[in-house]
């Protein structure tokens, strides 16, 4: 052998050697930072989109590392994942995501082989998603339904004609009495702040039983507002709205549990609005079910997770009173929003949601659909068109230049940019209050 080949032979050995320990670092960083579900000592999240990232980083704190599957300007619903996205999945030591909405993603996540996982609809009291009713709920002459004791949604007969409303609060149908007594009090006090909707848990309860309002038959102030289907949180005009009577967007029979983890099921599918996260209320109990599950995550940090689940908490409670004092006397009741996202909201506040073409932001309303708003937009004094800023704008404008209405934003929160009217979901959620008093002429 001449000395050039032992050189290059000396040399293929070295960087042979050199790759070798090379993978066998990688492969032991990966076995002692990621295959442990940590990384730097801290537990790695993987959250689904902002409102669970916003939860996750609010209570980890400085024990977790956050990592968001939806980035920053992309629609949540049409989320398809990578290749390197699903692989993420596997290293998690936690996975929060909220079932419903990014159907990939719930896919992904039940064939992800991780220790711990969180449904966030498994950690409210109350069921994502009202019963179906007909007809129409209460317009701007009605006197706001208390927030904090939703009734239970009752059926009404459907119009078959759009008659001019009553000024005097109530149409003339048999029954419609003034309930001014809703029976049992609202969600908000049950129990589920504690549960977890993980994958390993044995202890999940049902939530079940405690919604029960008594006998309301019937709906204050119904006024007429002509062909008016069925929605998908309360009663509705039209078919896509969720018009309520101040109940929070819930079956009062309450919680049914959430995803496949623990054998519940959970299909948002016929009508369910899964925007959970809009109703303060609602999305407090999260934060608190989220600081149980971390710590059943991490065991050594527990104390942590909860007290910073309790701040949140508190912090959230106080957006609900500021919901609640804010759209207490307004002129209107009904707001039209190009994404149905905003049924639980609309629930906890007494207020009427139309939506103009559903849950979906980017489907396209049908004529028939344009004239029922057109109308309904004239009888209950609808000033505003909200639209929202991951999504066209071109139907909202296109109806208020038609009725002379004017558009404003109404974030529903799947994503912070920098056209957001805030940096995170308080500061959001601030605005759309904003944005609610001025368009339903709040004082």
């Amino acid at each position: 052998m001449t000395v050039m080949n032992v050189r290059r032979h000396i040399r293929t050995t070295a960087i042979a050697g050199a790759l070798a320990l090379g993978l066998m670092a990688v492969s032991a960083c990966s076995l002692t930072d990621g295959g442990d579900g940590r990384e730097g000592g801290k537990l790695k999240v993987t959250a689904s989109f902002y409102p669970m990232t916003f939860l996750a980083e609010r209570v980890g704190g400085a024990h977790v590392t956050v990592s968001t599957l939806t980035k920053p300007g992309v629609e949540p619903h049409d989320l398809e994942l990578t290749p390197r996205q699903t692989a993420q999945l596997g290293e998690a030591g936690w996975i929060l995501h909220l079932k419903g909405i990014q159907p990939a993603v719930d896919k992904a996540i039940e064939q992800a082989d991780v220790a711990h996982k969180t449904d966030a609809a498994t950690l409210t009291a109350s069921d994502p998603g009202a019963p179906e009713r007909t007809g129409s709920a209460a317009g701007k002459s009605a006197a706001p339904a208390p927030a904090t004791e939703p009734a239970t949604p009752s059926a009404e007969p459907e119009r078959k004609s759009a008659e001019p409303r009553k000024q005097d609060g109530h149409g003339d149908h048999p029954g419609h009495e003034d309930h001014t007594d809703h029976g049992g009090s609202g969600h908000e006090a049950h129990g589920a702040q504690g549960a977890q909707g993980e994958s390993d848990h044995t202890d999940h309860t049902d939530h079940g039983d405690h919604g029960d309002h008594g006998g309301h038959s019937g709906q204050d102030d119904h006024g007429d507002h002509g062909d008016h289907g069925t929605g998908s949180d309360g009663a509705t005009h039209g078919g896509t709205g969720t018009a309520t009577d101040g109940t929070d967007g819930s079956d009062s029979t309450g919680a049914t549990g959430g995803g496949d983890h623990d054998g519940h099921s959970h299909d948002h599918a016929g009508g369910g609005d899964p925007h959970l996260w809009l109703d303060p209320v609602k999305y407090a109990e999260m934060a608190r079910g989220v600081g149980t599950a971390l710590a059943k995550a991490d065991p050594e940090h527990a104390d942590t997770y909860r007290a910073n689940a309790d701040t949140l908490a508190d912090e959230l409670t106080e957006l609900d009173t500021a919901f609640r004092e804010g759209l207490r006397t307004v002129e209107s009741k009904t707001f039209i929003t190009t994404h149905s996202a905003f049924g639980h909201l609309a629930g906890r506040y007494g207020l009427i949601q139309e939506g103009i073409s559903g849950i979906s932001p980017e489907a396209e309303p049908s004529p028939a659909r344009i004239k029922q708003l057109q109308t309904i937009a004239e009888q209950d004094g609808v000033t505003t068109v909200f639209f929202e800023t991951l999504a066209s704008d071109r139907t909202a404008k296109t109806l208020a230049a038609d009725t002379g209405m004017r558009t404003a934003v109404l974030d529903p929160l799947e994503g912070i940019t920098d056209k957001s009217p805030g940096s995170d979901y308080l500061e959001v959620m601030r605005a759309n209050l904003a944005a609610l008093q001025k368009a339903l002429g709040a004082k």
